[in-house]
């Protein structure tokens, strides 16, 4: 989508090339924001030089241009990130949020070769095309050429106007587009122009490009980690789903608890950089079980459903880490006499606490932050059990009180059930897997010989999480139970 916050930056900031490296950037920007085609496959796609391209960029990414590219330094060199919008934070609202389709007439030939001005007037009527929903709109003549009351738009004038209009009605675009000028029959004015009417072709509101760099680095990892088969669109569309449902939980969770406590600093980058390494770290592993597992490809739903798993391992792992992480920090806070002697050797003589509490609080900052993130990971992770336990459990009972032999038949069919023992199996089964994933987190944790912390913290942790998941196991079992009695 193009945003309104990079509809008014493409309006006022950019020259007529920038413009066009704008609108191919947001065409391929992945869920961070880091746009993955490279300076020259934009400069050969745009139709400029080599050497113009890096000149662009370096402008656009300078203060003077809101730094909207952003250096970002990866494996494969340098890449930039698109600093403008909410396509990194994925905080776009559909009901209140303005935006413009990323229609395919900008990305023509005729488009591309229109002056500045004409790209401007085209971007101000599809943007309002997208927000009407509709593909006739009005403007009217103040709101695009200035008047006393100094509204309208500073880089129209009359004489402006009417060069963009015949620029567009001189290129092939004039067989997407008409523009009329015309006088509003209810103005009490006797201005000659009163309004500008765009009338776009029929189709045109639909005719929009779709971003699918995701796709294509979900394919890509998943050749690099050794399958080297085709994946459908239909998978990646779920996985894609799975992956998408991460973050946005995750930045959900975090967005929850800084409301109600306070906001932590750098916590939102640092979970959107772990949302990311979570998901190609499960990338990698589904392309390994690709190999045994064939039959994922054809049932885009299972490969939903086990890919889920994969991403549910990783923040367990990721989870642990942090734990460690956050009771390491807290015994470094609480060892006042350190903090007292490091002060003091700074200083050269005793100091009293303010200059101790300074000492400590970029340690207290990392604590915030690391715990911050081991609660938002641990809320996550119980979120995902509930979730699939509460799926199970209802999927039982319709097989228990269903009337319908096609609806338990479905339901057999989905979760390979004979009977309803074999409902309590897969129940019983995904407890068993919580109970022992939880035991195995805190074993490591107590085994990475760490002798800083204290020896309950981790595991008290880990027990906690397991006490909590294991009485609501216990609450919807006995429901269930009686519903068993009671159909019997």
């Amino acid at each position: 989508m193009i945003y309104e916050e990079t509809y008014q930056f493409l309006l006022h900031n950019v020259s007529s090339k920038e413009f066009d490296v704008c609108l191919y950037s947001l065409l391929n920007v992945d869920w961070d924001g880091i746009i993955q085609v490279s300076p020259i496959q934009t400069s050969e796609r745009i139709g400029t030089k080599k050497k113009y391209m890096k000149e662009m960029i370096k402008r656009l990414a300078s203060q003077k241009r809101q730094n909207v590219f952003i250096p970002n330094e990866t494996n494969e060199g340098t890449k930039y990130r698109f600093n403008l919008g909410p396509t990194r934070n994925l905080g776009f609202n559909r009901k209140t949020d303005k935006y413009c389709k990323k229609y395919s007439f900008f990305y023509t030939k005729a488009f591309r070769q229109l002056p500045l001005n004409a790209k401007r007037l085209l971007l101000m009527a599809a943007f309002r095309m997208s927000t009407l929903k509709s593909e006739k709109i009005m403007f009217s003549y103040n709101e695009i050429v200035p008047n006393t009351k100094n509204q309208g738009n500073r880089f129209f004038t009359k004489s402006r106007l009417e060069d963009a209009i015949q620029a567009i009605k001189s290129s092939e675009l004039n067989d997407i587009v008409s523009i009329e000028l015309e006088n509003n029959p209810y103005s009490y004015t006797e201005d000659p122009i009163d309004a500008i009417v765009f009338s776009f072709k029929n189709g045109t509101l639909n005719d929009f490009l779709e971003n699918h760099t995701e796709r294509d680095l979900l394919r890509k990892h998943i050749y690099q980690a050794g399958f080297p088969e085709y994946i459908n669109d239909e998978v990646c569309k779920e996985i894609e789903g799975v992956g998408m449902s991460l973050y946005k939980s995750l930045l959900k969770i975090d967005k929850q608890k800084s409301n109600k406590q306070e906001v932590i600093s750098g916590a939102k980058d640092e979970l959107l950089k772990l949302a990311r390494f979570i998901y190609n770290a499960a990338i990698k592993k589904l392309s390994l079980a690709l190999h045994s597992k064939p039959e994922l490809l054809a049932h885009p739903k299972q490969a939903s459903a086990y890919f889920s798993t994969l991403i549910c391992d990783e923040v367990t792992q990721e989870m642990k880490s942090f734990v460690h992480q956050k009771e390491s920090i807290k015994s470094l806070l609480n060892n006042d006499f350190l903090h007292q002697g490091i002060s003091s050797k700074a200083a050269g003589e005793e100091v009293g606490f303010i200059e101790v509490d300074k000492h400590i609080q970029p340690i207290r900052e990392k604590y915030n932050k690391t715990a911050h993130i081991s609660d938002i990971l641990s809320i996550w992770y119980e979120k995902w059990v509930v979730s699939r336990y509460d799926s199970l459990v209802e999927d039982a009972k319709i097989l228990q009180t269903s009337t319908s032999e096609e609806q338990v038949e479905k339901i057999k069919e989905k979760r390979d059930w004979t009977s309803v023992q074999s409902a309590f199996d897969s129940i019983r089964s995904l407890k068993a897997r919580t109970y022992e994933q939880l035991d195995k987190l805190a074993g490591q944790v107590k085994s990475y010989g760490n002798k800083a912390i204290f020896l309950d913290g981790p595991s008290t942790f880990f027990d906690a999480e397991k006490q909590s998941l294991k009485d609501y196991f216990a609450f919807q079992m006995e429901n269930l139970q009686k519903l068993t009695a009671a159909s019997a």
